[in-house]
């Protein structure tokens, strides 16, 4: 498991925006009884260096996904938001901090031992976001 992290939100339609604080790609599913909310993301977005306010980005270059009861990966440092929707709406964001590689023994130990959770070897996550990446580069679906 390649994650550090997993973010649970409720009714949440987060606004355009690039994440910053994400390392390696991003998993989201959505579950719930609601209607929209579906996933729009810029796999061509240029980065913040190119052009600072991702509001700028063309709603036209925009993907769509529907993460309704299925899982999407995206790279979360590209735009994207979610769109405006109505009912219960669940979302789970699956994503790895950076530097966790350099997490204290001690705080892995406790994690594994006490928590049943493993915080990932960074050259085995990084062998998987590859494999992943790829694999989602030759369906169309990230770059």
């Amino acid at each position: 498991f390649p994650f550090t992290t997993i973010c649970v939100n409720r009714d949440y339609a987060a606004a355009r925006h690039r994440d910053i604080n994400n390392v390696g790609l991003s998993v989201i599913r959505a579950l719930g009884d609601f209607k929209g909310g579906r996933l729009r993301y810029w796999p061509s977005d240029p980065g913040a260096h190119a052009m600072p306010d991702p509001a700028s980005l063309k709603a036209s270059a925009a993907r769509v996904a529907d993460v309704r009861g299925r899982s999407v990966v995206v790279n979360s440092t590209q735009a994207h938001e979610v769109e405006r929707f109505s009912g219960t709406r669940f979302s789970l964001v699956y994503f790895s901090v950076p530097s966790f590689e350099r997490c204290a023994p001690e705080v892995r130990e406790a994690l594994g031992g006490q928590c049943g959770l493993a915080i990932p070897d960074a050259g085995r996550a990084e062998q998987t976001f590859t494999a992943v990446r790829a694999w989602m580069a030759g369906r169309g679906a990230i770059k």
